[in-house]
């Protein structure tokens, strides 16, 4: 599953990229690490672009959040991307590498949604 969400997570924001890209903004924006927070409010920081910044710690909301519900948006996020890219399917091979595909890969793992 890694790999899947993996993929996604490069799909989405790159949709988001290409929404946002005549906005001068981005409106996707994951802390993976300190040091990728950090640049990113240095930059904001030094170049006065941004009038104000939000932050949220979701970590107890995660433990309260219904399954259902979270099953739904990721079912609702795959949805996004398997209309974005026009595939049919997602394969990973045996270095668990995914992609969207259109066509059942062969020496792939391949899976509909």
């Amino acid at each position: 599953l890694t790999g899947v969400f993996k993929l996604t997570d490069r799909t989405l924001k790159y949709m988001d990229s290409f929404k946002f890209n005549f906005k001068n903004t981005s409106g996707y924006w994951v802390a993976k690490n300190k040091d990728t927070t950090l640049s990113h409010l240095n930059y904001l920081n030094n170049s006065s672009t941004a009038r104000s910044v939000y932050s949220f710690d979701f970590k107890k909301l995660y433990t309260n959040l219904p399954h259902g519900k979270v099953i739904e948006k990721i079912n609702d996020l795959l949805d996004r991307c398997f209309m974005d890219k026009k595939a049919e399917f997602v394969s990973i091979n045996k270095s668990y590498h995914a992609s969207w595909t259109s066509v059942k890969k062969k020496n792939c793992w391949t899976f509909k949604l």
